[in-house]
C-alpha cells in the first residue's frame, strides 16, 4: 500500500475538486492523508480520509491581495528561508507522492530533497501563458484577429510588469521577493536550476520539473496549444461528498429541497434559480450584501419562480427584508442537492462552481467578485462556449440583474449548450487515464517514472 499526501489550498472550493480524486486512490487500495490546518481537519474527516494537522498555518505563495499584509509576507520569507516546513510531515507519513497545490508549489524545491514523487495539482484552468488566450483576470474573448492577438500580448506584458513591480516592492520592504528567494532556493539544490523555473504562469511560478493534473474540464477552456506534462482529469464532481452540518441543516434547508423536488415533480418546467457567490465572498467585494439585496428586489417582481440565495456565513442574515415567499434566504446551502433542481445559477466564476454547473448542466449568469483572481477568465469562458452571460457587480442594477436572468432562463440555448458539454465531460475517459498516471508516478513504478514519456498524455490525443 502506497501513501499519498494531499497538500491543498486552505479553502473549500479547492479541497472540493480534489475529493474525487481522493476516494478514487482510496479505493485502490492507496493511504490517502490530507495535511490540513485545524480548520479543515472535522470536515475531511468526514469525507473518510485521513488528516495530518499542521502545527502552523502554511502560507501559499503570496499574491496581489496579500501585499499589504506585513505578517504574511514576512511569515512566507521566514518560511522559504527555513525551508523544513514540511519535514516533520514526511518524517512521519513517509509518502511516496505528494500531490502539492499549485500555490505551495515552490515548496518542492525543498520537498525535493526527501527523494518523494512530486505532481502539482491546478485546481483553477490551466494558468501558463498561451499567445491566444488572456490572463485569467481579463473578460475578454479571445478572437481569430489581429486586433485580438495584439490585446492578448498586450494584457500578458502588462501583468508580467506588474509582476515586476511587485517584486521591486517586496524587496525593498522585506528585502526579499518570491522570485529572489525562488532563485536562491534553486540554486542552492541538486535537483533544479533556474531554468525550471516557469515564468510564464499566471498569479504563481510554476516548476516544469513537475507534472501537473488540472481539475478543470479541458472542454471548458479556450482552444489552446496543447502543454508538455499536462493531464486533464475531466469529471472531478464528488457526488458522495459531505457538505458542512451548518449547509446541510441550518435554516431547515431540507424542508425546501423537498418542498422544490415536488414542485418540479408536479411542473418540470418550474424555475429554480440558485445564487451564491461563494463561501468567501466577503474578502473578495465588500458590496456582495448590497448585490443581494437587489437580487430579492428582482424576484420579488418574479413569484412564481423560487430564488435560493445563499449569502454566505459572514454576511447576517438580519439585514436583508424578505417580503415573498418564493424568495429562501440562507447562509449557507448544500451546493450538490440544489442545483440537479436548478435552472440557472447566479455565481461569481469560481471554478468549483462552474465545474458543478457543467456536471449537472445548469446555466449561468456570472458576476466576478475578485480582480486577482480566475473569475474574470472563467466568466469569458462561459461567454465563450454559449454556457450563460456575464453582469458586472459593481454596476448592474435591478434593471441589468432582471435582464441577464430573464435572457438565460428564457433561451433554451443555454441549458442545450452547457448540457452537452456535461456529457461531454462525464463520457471523456480523462479521469482513468490520469489516475493510471498517478499510479505510475509511485514508486513501484519506477521504470515508468523514468521514462514518462512512455505514459499517455492526457492533453494530447
Amino acid at each position: 500500500m502506497s501513501t499519498i499526501v494531499f497538500i491543498v489550498y486552505p479553502a473549500p472550493s479547492h479541497h472540493n475538486a480534489t475529493l474525487k480524486l481522493a476516494r478514487r486512490l482510496q479505493a485502490n487500495g492507496h493511504h490517502v492523508v490530507y495535511v490540513v490546518h485545524e480548520a479543515f481537519r472535522e470536515w475531511i474527516e468526514a469525507q473518510q480520509f485521513a488528516c495530518y494537522v499542521l502545527r502552523k498555518k502554511v502560507l501559499p505563495s503570496p499574491f496581489k491581495k496579500h501585499l499589504h499584509r506585513q505578517d504574511h509576507q514576512r511569515a512566507f520569507i521566514a518560511d522559504f528561508k527555513e525551508g523544513t516546513f514540511f519535514d516533520d510531515m514526511v518524517d512521519e507519513l513517509k509518502p511516496d507522492l505528494i500531490l502539492l497545490d499549485f500555490p505551495f508549489l515552490p515548496y518542492a524545491v525543498f520537498l525535493q530533497r526527501f527523494g518523494v514523487a512530486i505532481i502539482s495539482l491546478q485546481t483553477m484552468v490551466c494558468l501558463q501563458k498561451d499567445r491566444l488566450i488572456p490572463p485569467v483576470n481579463q473578460t475578454t474573448v479571445p478572437k481569430s484577429t489581429w486586433w485580438s492577438y495584439l490585446r492578448i500580448e498586450a494584457s500578458w506584458l502588462a501583468y508580467f510588469l506588474t509582476r515586476w513591480l511587485t517584486d521591486r516592492q517586496q524587496e525593498y520592504r522585506y528585502g526579499e521577493s518570491e522570485t529572489s528567494l525562488l532563485r536562491k532556493a534553486v540554486a542552492q539544490s541538486a535537483h533544479f536550476t533556474t531554468a525550471d523555473i516557469d515564468t510564464n504562469v499566471y498569479l504563481h511560478y510554476g516548476l516544469t520539473t513537475y507534472p501537473q493534473l488540472q481539475f478543470s474540464p479541458r472542454e471548458f477552456d479556450f482552444p489552446r496549444a496543447n502543454q508538455h506534462n499536462l493531464h486533464y482529469l475531466g469529471s472531478v464532481v464528488d457526488l458522495s461528498r459531505q457538505e458542512p452540518v451548518a449547509a446541510r441543516y441550518s435554516n431547515n434547508v431540507v424542508a425546501l429541497l423537498a418542498d422544490l423536488e415536488a414542485k418540479k415533480r408536479a411542473n418540470p418546467a418550474h424555475q429554480v434559480v440558485f445564487c451564491s457567490l461563494g463561501a468567501n465572498n466577503h474578502l473578495h467585494y465588500a458590496g456582495c450584501p448590497a448585490f443581494f439585496a437587489k437580487l430579492i428586489t428582482v424576484f420579488e417582481a418574479m413569484p412564481h419562480t423560487d430564488l435560493v440565495l445563499a449569502v454566505g456565513v459572514k454576511t447576517p442574515l438580519d439585514q436583508f427584508r424578505v417580503r415573498t415567499a418564493n424568495i429562501h434566504l440562507f447562509a449557507a446551502v448544500p451546493q450538490l442537492e440544489v442545483l440537479p433542481l436548478a435552472s440557472l445559477m447566479i455565481t461569481h466564476g469560481g471554478m468549483n462552481s462552474l465545474t458543478e454547473c457543467i456536471y449537472f448542466g445548469v446555466p449561468v449568469v456570472v458576476y466576478p467578485l475578485s480582480t486577482d483572481l480566475d473569475q474574470k477568465g472563467n466568466a469569458a469562458r462561459a461567454v465563450y462556449h454559449g454556457l450563460g452571460v456575464q453582469g458586472n457587480i459593481r454596476r448592474d442594477g435591478t434593471a441589468q440583474i432582471a435582464s441577464r436572468t430573464a435572457q438565460v432562463l428564457g433561451n433554451p440555448a443555454f441549458r442545450e449548450r452547457i448540457a452537452h458539454m456535461g456529457q461531454a465531460v462525464r463520457d471523456s475517459t480523462d479521469f482513468e487515464t490520469g489516475v493510471q498516471f498517478i499510479e505510475s508516478r509511485l514508486p513501484a513504478n519506477t521504470n515508468t517514472l523514468l521514462a514518462a514519456d512512455a505514459i499517455p498524455q492526457s492533453g494530447t490525443p
